[in-house]
């Protein structure tokens, strides 16, 4: 249905508006946090269902918007009404450019959701004049058939798309370094030069990464680069094609560079660093943070 894990709006706007094929529904999913909710009232893809960041996650954590259980995953979809047979179109529900989205598409495929693709982006769909409905539908519910499960159902997180601190750790313990690290942080964080508010978490990043801000993979309008301009980007930056990890700040923007590796031509195994700097920079000792540009 759609070539590609980014589609563009006028793609999307397309081959939406020609869909009239219940067995395999195109649903627009609009990811954001409580604090989004306004947003999302005032303006959204007509069809949307509202992902809600703060809800759908991992509360017995201390960290952020971690992964939730794959009950909680099951739950919170089977209240939407998803089916695993939907085309999900995952977009930011405020017009804050390419931030969440991402994230949210990569926690449905490690839950096994085959179909699903990222909006490039809210922000230039309505620029385009392309429709857009407002009311508060937060909680809807899509429509089920005359005897359809009401459950949806839930694989176990695919341990080949995430990593853990303890399992990472265990990579950095080892002589030979298969693997290469990737902090989309902003480069004052990744240096050490700028802090958090929290003091218990520490300044600077793993050991060995490489910073690639999520800024320098998005374009003036909030939108993933074209993938000639990305490939040039990570050809810059040094990147191989051994195995990626991905860190950020609490696992939300090292999804867009996932996604812009994906765009660029990068096959190589992919994993995501859940806990991000808001776990290695409180729980490590300081001799497993680096600070400068190396």
């Amino acid at each position: 249905m759609f070539s590609s894990k980014l589609i563009t709006p006028q793609d999307f706007h397309e081959i939406h508006s020609q869909s009239h094929d219940d067995s395999q529904r195109i649903i627009p999913v609009a990811a954001g946090r409580t604090a989004h909710i306004p947003f999302f009232n005032a303006s959204h893809i007509p069809g949307s269902i509202f992902f809600n960041m703060d809800i759908i996650r991992n509360p017995d954590t201390p960290y952020p918007l971690m992964v939730p259980t794959p009950a909680t995953f099951s739950r919170e979809m089977s209240k939407l009404g998803l089916r695993p047979s939907d085309v999900v179109v995952v977009y930011d529900a405020a017009e804050i450019g390419t931030y969440n989205a991402p994230r949210v598409a990569w926690m449905f495929r490690i839950f096994g959701h085959k179909h699903v693709h990222v909006l490039n982006n809210f922000r230039l769909y309505k620029e385009l004049g392309l429709p857009v409905e407002t009311g508060d539908v937060v909680g809807h519910t899509l429509p089920r058939e005359s005897g359809e499960a009401e459950t949806y159902p839930c694989a176990q997180i695919d341990q080949e798309k995430v990593i853990s601190y303890s399992d990472l750790c265990d990579l950095l313990a080892q002589a030979d370094q298969t693997y290469q690290i990737l902090d989309t942080r902003t480069n004052a964080l990744f240096t050490g030069e700028d802090g958090y508010s929290d003091p218990s978490i520490q300044r600077g990043h793993i050991p060995g990464s490489v910073n690639i801000p999520l800024s320098t993979v998005l374009n003036e309008n909030g939108a993933i680069k074209t993938p000639s301009e990305l490939r040039a980007l990570f050809e810059q930056s040094g990147l191989s094609e051994k195995p990626v990890i991905l860190s950020c700040n609490s696992g939300v923007t090292a999804a867009t560079v996932e996604v812009a590796l994906e765009e660029s031509g990068y096959a190589m195994p992919k994993r995501l660093y859940d806990g991000s700097w808001m776990e290695w920079g409180k729980v490590s000792s300081p001799a497993s943070i680096a600070r400068g540009k190396e």
